[in-house]
């Protein structure tokens, strides 16, 4: 019987902690986040070329935005025309009415992705 206890408190421990870290989410009000790089996944399957096309934009994306920076501002702007708003770990940034960019937030980094047949893009921010 004491062990049962001692594993109900160990389970209960752990239901705790997760429920605890579930809602640690970073605000990214105020924050800026500069471009650390840019991860590329290929499907196993890929060929040679294909494999080839992803490495040359992996290239370009990191010359892209190699300088880049992202700054929340807290009054819900982001650039001279666009608008910000977090909910939970998902940032979205609009121009008007149309979602232009959507940021996972990752504790002190953001990860921007693009996914599409089994290729992926991810860019990652890192908190300035």
């Amino acid at each position: 019987m004491k062990r049962f206890f001692k594993a109900m408190t160990a389970v209960l421990a752990v239901v705790l902690m997760a429920f605890a870290f579930a809602g640690c989410t970073a605000n990214v009000s105020g924050k800026t986040y500069v471009y650390s790089e840019v991860v590329a996944t290929i499907p196993e399957d890929a060929s040679t070329i294909e494999q080839g096309l992803i490495t040359t934009a992996k290239g370009v994306v990191e010359e892209t935005f190699k300088n880049a920076e992202v700054t929340f501002k807290e009054d819900g702007a982001i650039g001279a025309a666009s608008t910000w708003t977090q909910d939970g770990k998902t940032v979205t940034v609009k121009t008007g009415d149309t979602v232009t960019t959507t940021y996972n937030v990752k504790g002190k980094k953001l990860e921007q992705s693009y996914e599409k047949n089994g290729y992926s893009f991810t860019i990652v921010y890192v908190q300035k």
